[in-house]
């Protein structure tokens, strides 16, 4: 198994190369995640790539999962052969990681959602620094990225925000990834007109243990900045 140091972070990932990819595009892959992870990265959830943090492709899992405690999380994938998928688990295992919170609390559901957003975030903020890569192999995957994102949203399961049922919000910790998916893409609007927003949410996490939204929001308006109040309102008022 091989490791690489995340340029500009305190980051190792560890992955093993089976069918290595030609010459040209394995550097462009390589350069499209390494050369801009630092950056997407800090732009989205401020400070995470200080910390001490090993990523390790295991294709044996049956799916992404981190351990925020010890700062490890594991991707379902190979190697990096696909800068989409990569980037996409990367987006939502990295916020787990970045909030730390508990997961067996009756609205970790609502982080699941917003690693869902991360993910969307991480894929749509990569695409851009692409776009405008003078490497037109790296620039390629520009399109490819927002396409992958799109169709990723549209698996999502519709549902009303304002009657989710009590059996989602108090018995089922981790949600449905459908309806996940689904009130990510209502609430991803929000996030991109101010990422760092997500990052504040992180406060959030405290107030899981909340089995109504309207409880959960009201309290919440005391642990998010005011800076944030205006987003924060937008958020609410697609739920109440």
């Amino acid at each position: 198994m091989r490791k690489y140091d995340v340029p500009n972070t305190n980051w190792s990932m560890f992955y093993e190369t089976t069918n290595a990819l030609p010459k040209p595009l394995e550097d462009a892959v390589y350069s499209a995640i390494f050369g801009y992870l630092f950056e997407v990265s800090q732009n989205i959830l401020p400070n995470l790539v200080n910390e001490n943090l090993a990523i390790v492709f295991a294709p044996f899992i049956e799916c992404p999962i981190s351990f925020p405690d010890k700062n490890l999380l594991f991707i379902h994938k190979q190697e990096l052969d696909d800068t989409s998928q990569t980037i996409f688990q990367l987006g939502h295992e990295l916020l787990h990681t970045y909030y730390k919170s508990d997961l067996t609390t009756p609205m970790f559901w609502f982080e699941e959602v917003l690693c869902e957003v991360s993910s969307h975030l991480f894929l749509r903020t990569f695409a851009n620094r692409w776009s405008k890569s003078s490497n037109l192999l790296i620039q390629g995957f520009t399109e490819f990225t927002l396409e992958y994102s799109d169709a990723r949203l549209h698996e999502g399961k519709p549902v009303n925000l304002k009657s989710l049922p009590l059996n989602y919000l108090q018995a089922n910790p981790t949600g449905d990834r459908d309806t996940n998916t689904y009130i990510a893409s209502i609430i991803l609007p929000i996030f991109e007109n101010n990422p760092y927003f997500l990052a504040e949410c992180r406060r959030l996490s405290t107030i899981y243990t909340e089995t109504d939204l309207r409880d959960f929001f009201d309290k919440s308006y005391g642990l998010i900045s005011s800076a944030y109040h205006s987003e924060l309102r937008e958020l609410e008022s697609l739920f109440i």
